[in-house]
């Protein structure tokens, strides 16, 4: 057959058609075979099969399923459903995708390191002591890591994005809408108070060290970051937080226990900006507090990188461990 202009609405079923070429929506509630090309410049939305011998053409990348669900163990939908993540991974010139799930080894590091490259973009530190390590998993075949420590005021963590200390990959731009999308998956073996800190979330570049984002005073340091922080005092939650050094209060808490945890537990936890506001997410469900760009202390405009940090603050065992983490950047 020739080529076909179609109608707006075509709802039949298994009607068959040589090539088409059409620059309307089309829905369609039956399945499709197609002999020769298909071409699109508009929407295709199927609740049937589509085959095809032929090859189909889409003018811009089409937008496919990139999550699991909010309650399974992989990405919440409401993080990532308006995030295309196969367009960036086809055309870097419109953003960047980062996944991992730490499954390929090599995310292991003795004590008494200072930031090395470990794997994957993934570089890791570890106090100065031998109570210190990070460890891929045995006993987990999806992939984890886990930083672990046996020493006051002693730590681990890695950073993403960031090169060797030296740089960073995401931004919260404050002259246009942007957008951000970032979840991971993680757990702490102990929620008892005064056992240990976290921070999972993006901080300035510089910090994978001893003290760099949670200082041994168990308080966040004075520096650029948005995330999630588990104060070593407050063992069985993570409040949501931001700041930009320098800027006044640190941290500015979003919301006090914002997100409650489960010993030794997976819980995900992440964000969208919009390119305006930030909404935080815990297990796929929107946190009730979102923080605009332009709140004051905000750190719009500023570069920053992913971390998952550990602070021991009692010196009994302490683990935190990360299943895996997506970031994704619009540009």
């Amino acid at each position: 057959m020739g080529a076909h202009t179609l109608p707006e609405d075509m709802s039949k079923a298994n009607d068959r058609f040589g090539s088409v070429d059409d620059g309307k929506a089309l829905t369609f509630s039956g399945d499709l075979t197609f002999s020769g090309a298909n071409a699109h410049t508009g929407v295709e939305t199927h609740t049937g099969a589509e085959t095809h011998s032929g090859a189909e053409v889409f003018t811009t990348q089409p937008k496919v399923v990139t999550e699991g669900t909010a309650g399974n163990r992989g990405p919440s939908p409401l993080i990532w459903d308006d995030c295309n993540v196969l367009d960036f991974m086809i055309n870097p010139t419109n953003g960047f995708v980062y996944f991992n799930d730490f499954i390929d080894g090599g995310y292991t590091l003795a004590a008494a390191q200072t930031v090395t490259h470990l794997n994957e973009g993934v570089c890791g530190f570890t106090g100065a002591t031998s109570g210190s390590t990070i460890d891929t998993e045995k006993d987990e075949p999806t992939g984890a890591l886990t930083l672990s420590s046996t020493t006051i005021n002693e730590g681990a963590g890695i950073n993403i994005l960031g090169g060797v200390n030296d740089a960073a990959q995401v931004i919260f731009n404050t002259s246009s809408t942007e957008q951000v999308w970032f979840e991971a998956r993680i757990k702490s073996l102990n929620i008892t108070n005064a056992k240990f800190g976290i921070f999972c979330g993006f901080a300035e570049e510089g910090l994978a060290s001893e003290g760099g984002v949670i200082g041994t005073d168990d308080i966040l340091t004075d520096k650029d970051y948005v995330g999630f922080h588990k104060l070593a005092a407050d063992g069985d939650t993570l409040d949501t937080v931001f700041n930009t050094a320098s800027g006044g209060t640190s941290p500015v808490t979003i919301k006090p226990d914002a997100v409650t945890l489960e010993a030794d537990t997976y819980i995900k936890i992440g964000f969208h900006f919009d390119g305006t506001t930030v909404t935080f997410y815990a297990n796929g469900v929107a946190l009730a507090d979102t923080i605009a760009k332009t709140a004051t202390d905000f750190p719009d405009g500023q570069e920053m990188c992913f971390y998952f940090v550990a602070m021991n603050a009692h010196g009994d065992p302490a683990e935190s461990t990360i299943d895996w983490v997506r970031i994704a950047r619009e540009f």
